[in-house]
């Protein structure tokens, strides 16, 4: 259910959430506050009271201050802005927890605030500011962690910021998102594949693995938060699927080469792989998940015995993988 932000009793459908989290009281706002060591700006209280934040639509984009928005490089959009609870298609949402998190992973400055993300992930993201030098306090700043933290000014405050939000109805998304309607698993057995993903099927040394990957790819979507990589069993057998056809298309070296690939290279990697996958059609926001969950199956895996570094990067040992493609070829 999507749900637009409320400013003073009226709908500002600039910015709509695809799946928001959970609308909060005053009291939870103390507690995020608290939690984080800093006091947010007026309006980002309002869109975490009224909205939970969460994950925008595919089109919202905040353009520069006195600027115009006919140039790419003056377009930053948005994919989630934290608040409060889980989204509605099951990502946590909790700026209390997921940014403290990814602010150590990432080594952002305590001087600024993580409070949301591009299309790109991690790669680029939005931070408030409260006393980086050489910005002015409250600013709203984009960094750009693909150019070595290049920081540009989106706006001078976060009411401007939001006042500057806007949905990009004449660009396409650039996704494909197949024949509208399906269920989530429908959209697993028959939705487009991305590019990466197609030229590791076409290459796996099994005739059906992209039965496979459908496969693993239903079991998943079939529970109750359909998107949501977790800690559950199917989320896990997904994850070693996308590693079996990534370690047999390229080496892989370790977890963060797994997840997000090298910097210095534009291989392949989980990100790429899963991004845009079994779509089911208009709105479709594929899986959500986190670098905290996805490290944790990789821990599980490599503890147990399965995943195993052979000299030529990580892959898993052939009696799991024969045992992994006999369970899922059983629900074919």
């Amino acid at each position: 259910m999507k749900r637009a932000f409320m400013h003073e009793g009226k709908e500002d459908r600039s910015l709509e959430f695809a799946h928001p989290g959970k609308p909060c009281d005053e009291a939870r706002l103390a507690n995020i506050e608290s939690t984080l060591g800093k006091v947010l700006p007026p309006r980002y209280r309002e869109v975490i009271m009224t909205t939970g934040g969460g994950i925008l639509g595919i089109n919202t984009r905040v353009i520069l201050d006195s600027h115009s928005s006919s140039r790419d490089d003056e377009v930053f959009h948005i994919d989630q802005m934290w608040g409060n609870g889980a989204t509605t298609n099951g990502s946590d949402n909790n700026i209390d927890s997921v940014v403290p998190f990814l602010a150590d992973e990432y080594q952002i400055p305590d001087s600024v605030l993580l409070f949301a993300t591009s299309n790109s992930g991690m790669h680029g993201y939005f931070v408030i500011n409260y006393y980086l030098e050489g910005y002015p306090p409250g600013s709203v700043l984009y960094v750009d962690d693909e150019i070595n933290g290049q920081i540009t000014k989106i706006s001078d405050t976060f009411d401007q910021f939001i006042g500057n939000v806007q949905q990009d109805t004449e660009s396409p998304s650039g996704r494909d998102y197949g024949t509208p309607q399906l269920t989530p698993v429908e959209g697993a057995k028959k939705g487009a594949l991305s590019e990466d993903l197609i030229r590791m099927v076409d290459t796996a040394p099994v005739r059906d693995a992209e039965e496979l990957v459908r496969a693993a790819a239903a079991q998943k979507v079939s529970q109750e938060k359909p998107y949501a990589i977790g800690s559950d069993e199917n989320s896990k057998i997904l994850l070693d699927i996308f590693m079996w056809l990534l370690s047999g298309y390229r080496p892989v070296w370790n977890f963060d080469d797994f997840a997000f690939g090298r910097k210095e290279t534009s291989s392949p990697n989980f990100d790429t792989i899963i991004k845009d996958c079994f779509s089911t059609g208009e709105n479709y926001m594929g899986f959500n998940y986190s670098r905290f969950k996805l490290n944790m199956w990789w821990d599980d895996r490599v503890g147990n015995g399965f995943l195993v570094n052979s000299g030529q990067g990580y892959q898993f040992k052939e009696d799991y993988l024969n045992s992994l493609f006999n369970t899922l070829r059983e629900t074919l």
